[in-house]
């Protein structure tokens, strides 16, 4: 199991308007052609196959970070880094189960590019060997059939636009930590590749409508480097509304269903449910399987739920996101989860000196939940998601 401090992003609430927006625009074509058929929904029905394709996708876009930047700061080797951890973590039970040697070679392989780039030293070809073992990890953990649906696709270019470590949450963070403005260049990159291959089944209001955001958010990431926000007058949310509104084209032109938080009852319903399947993870001793399925209620949570909750039940939230951190390493899913985890600790340390004898030194030598394993935690993971669905009204 795996202890963390969860470091997490919250979208803000006005991303619940702009999404209901989008609806509207979703409504003008659905899957079949027709107004109002039941349109695909691929959050729900993929939900930890797309956390599975964002861990291999960050893998890649890493990698470009390193080719893009060559020689890496100390804030761009922490995020390249993140490689072998909480993105290899996100599919790597998976890759276990299905192919144990490939698991521990590409475990390995990812060390080695983050050693070469620190080193600077075989990096091109250490990069090489990762991509070939990225795709073979591809095929394996994703079913090759999803790949090519275009509504997957889709997906995940609205994860590309508004999940954390995306175009919008990128440039928002920029603003307190300045190099991760690198994850949105990136990922800018490749929300072009995918609108291009898309584009065609736009009509020209779409197409138009795409290429305006699209030049909108060229001129914020007009350079490789991090601007100057007071030079540019630049604020944290500019990026939200021009990826917003491509994401709202994107659901529109495949005629999906792409804003899961649209009813956070059901949401909280499904995630709850996802939860359960992760305990019995963790039950069986798959704590990696456990895992990914965390990583999937997380990215959901921190992106669609956390917000709403935090405003209206803050106890709740803080519970619900402390017992994450007990299971995973989740980072950039909900907004200041890192400085209360900061603020219990020192509550904690403080209660524990006052509370000494007169003279005695504090011994803190605890390694907080560090002897709790997952089959412990997650059974009170899914507890608070079950009060949290009731809260919501349902």
């Amino acid at each position: 199991m795996q202890r963390s401090s969860i470091l997490v992003r919250t979208v803000a609430v006005g991303m619940i308007a702009v999404g209901a927006a989008a609806a509207a625009i979703a409504q003008v074509r659905t899957a079949d052609g027709g107004a109002g058929a039941a349109k695909p929904e691929p959050f729900y029905e993929h939900t930890v196959d797309l956390s599975r394709a964002f861990g291999l996708g960050m893998i890649e876009r890493r990698l470009r970070i390193i080719e893009t930047y060559e020689t890496l700061n100390f804030e761009l080797h922490i995020q390249v880094a993140k490689m072998a951890t909480v993105d290899f973590q996100r599919f790597g039970g998976s890759l276990r189960l299905k192919d144990q040697a490939l698991h521990d070679e590409m475990f390995i392989a990812l060390w080695h590019v983050i050693q070469s780039t620190q080193a600077g030293k075989e990096v091109p070809a250490a990069i090489a060997k990762m991509r070939g073992l990225l795709a073979r990890a591809t095929e394996l953990v994703l079913d090759p059939a999803l790949q090519k649906d275009e509504v997957f696709r889709a997906a995940q270019t609205a994860d590309l636009l508004i999940a954390g470590d995306g175009i919008a949450e990128a440039f928002e963070e920029m603003f307190v930590e300045p190099w991760e403005y690198a994850n949105g260049v990136v990922a800018l990159r490749r929300i072009k590749e995918q609108w291009a291959a898309l584009a065609p089944r736009a009509d020209e209001t779409a197409r138009a409508e795409a290429q305006a955001a699209l030049a909108a958010l060229d001129d914020l990431y007009r350079t490789t480097t991090p601007p100057d926000v007071r030079e540019r007058r630049l604020t944290p949310e500019e990026a939200e509304a021009p990826a917003q509104r491509l994401a709202g084209i994107v659901e529109g032109v495949v005629g999906a269903d792409l804003f899961p938080g649209r009813d956070f009852v059901r949401l909280a319903k499904h995630l709850h449910a996802l939860t359960k399947q992760a305990c019995l993870a963790y039950d069986n001793g798959d704590d990696d399987v456990g895992d990914e399925y965390i990583y999937a209620v997380g990215h959901h949570y921190g992106t669609q739920l956390s917000a709403f909750m935090e405003l209206t039940e803050p106890q709740l939230a803080a519970g619900i996101v402390e017992l994450m951190g007990m299971l995973v390493t989740v980072d950039d899913l909900v907004e200041g989860a890192e400085k209360a985890e900061e603020e219990r600790e020192r509550q904690r340390l403080a209660a524990a000196l006052a509370a000494l004898p007169p003279g005695q030194m504090l011994d803190d030598d605890d390694d907080e939940n560090g002897g709790n394993p997952g089959w412990v935690i997650c059974p009170d993971l899914e507890f608070l998601l079950e009060i949290a669905i009731g809260k919501l009204g349902g």
